[in-house]
């Protein structure tokens, strides 16, 4: 298994899934086939399972359309659901340290998938 790292546009994120289990999608997600575009990212997590290590899941969103916020709750449940497997899975939601927008739809996740996140602002 070999690290997943797609490098960011001005409609896609940065992923960046490292298989020491540090996991990372920072920046703008409008991509126009969502599906597409996050397809990998399910088949890596898929792969990644198996080897059981700890997860530490960095969101660091600038921005989500609806569709792209509705497959990152996916992808959380999918990582929280490796917990019964004893998996430790920890989800850190960075934001802008002035942007309420993006700190509020953290806690909105949050509260949507039962999860609890660790918010930390980010000084530009």
């Amino acid at each position: 298994m070999e690290n997943l790292y797609i490098s960011s546009t001005i409609k896609t994120p940065l992923i960046d899934f490292k298989t020491n289990g540090e996991l990372l999608i920072k920046g703008i997600s409008t991509p126009e086939d969502v599906v597409e575009f996050y397809e990998p990212i399910y088949k890596w997590i898929n792969q990644f399972k198996s080897t059981k290590k700890d997860i530490t899941f960095t969101l660091y969103i600038e921005y989500l359309n609806t569709s792209s916020s509705s497959t990152i709750i996916d992808l959380i449940l999918k990582l929280k659901h490796l917990r019964e497997e004893r998996v430790k899975v920890n989800f850190i939601w960075k934001y802008d340290h002035d942007d309420d927008d993006m700190l509020e739809m953290g806690e909105d996740i949050e509260l949507i998938t039962n999860t609890k996140f660790e918010f930390k602002p980010v000084s530009n």
